[in-house]
């Protein structure tokens, strides 16, 4: 890696450190600048991330004298926007419950196992707020579903949504792509929940529906947020 040095405030010449991250410069002592460094885990490998055209999971392209990462193994960014990042263990299988993450691709990921699964870095935690949009069941990644989707609304304003007939067709042409779990994980049941605003159905809005349950039947209906959900 190529040391870095730097003059902040001090009047001495500049510390040259070599280090896999820097926090944050420090004045040391004879006002020589510092630099402070949080250093890798013991057998950690640095590899670069080649991001995918079309948003689904990255590339490990290696790095100049480093091995990529393994076939159990993918390459986390520090950020969305870095092009190095860490071998990093892919969970062999995703329970719990819903808790959404936002992945580098704009998709929201059913909680942080299911992100990493992917391949992706996180964008930021919950839903994301600048989606990838999809018009079909067809127009997402693998392992993604296509639903429409807005966060929490008062309930008098869901019960005047489900007077409008036109939603199906709304919701059947328009929505945001889902990573989900290939099966059901243990504990979904205990996590985000959702409520069904589909107007050829009753009751609408329905009942509480836990994030896997409602993400994958929402092909053509609306589904709301709803952290009033027990």
């Amino acid at each position: 890696m190529t040391p870095r040095a730097g003059v902040l405030g001090c009047s001495g010449a500049a510390a040259v450190v070599s280090a896999v991250a820097i926090v944050g410069p420090a004045c040391g002592v004879d006002d020589i600048t510092v630099a402070t460094v949080t250093l890798p885990e013991a057998g950690a490998v640095h590899c670069t991330v080649v991001p995918s055209p079309d948003g689904g999971q990255p590339a490990d392209a290696g790095d100049a004298g480093i091995e990529p990462c393994k076939a159990t193994e993918f390459c986390e960014p520090a950020t969305c926007d870095s092009s190095n990042g860490t071998c990093t263990t892919l969970p062999p299988t995703c329970n719990g419950p819903g808790s959404f993450v936002c992945g580098c691709n704009k998709v929201t990921y059913f909680n942080d196992c299911v992100r990493q699964t992917a391949g992706q870095g996180t964008l930021s935690s919950g839903l994301c707020l600048d989606p990838k949009l999809c018009g079909g069941p067809s127009s997402c990644g693998d392992s993604q579903v296509c639903a429409l989707a807005l966060p929490y609304l008062p309930l008098a304003f869901e019960e005047y949504l489900c007077s409008m007939p036109a939603l199906d067709l709304v919701a059947s042409q328009a929505g945001q792509c889902w990573g989900l779990p290939s099966t059901m994980p243990t504990g979904a049941d205990g996590g985000e929940q959702f409520r069904f605003l589909t107007p050829s159905v009753q009751p609408c809005p329905s009942q509480c529906t836990d994030a896997y349950t409602a993400l994958t039947n929402a092909s053509g209906k609306l589904l709301v947020l709803d952290p009033t959900c027990p």
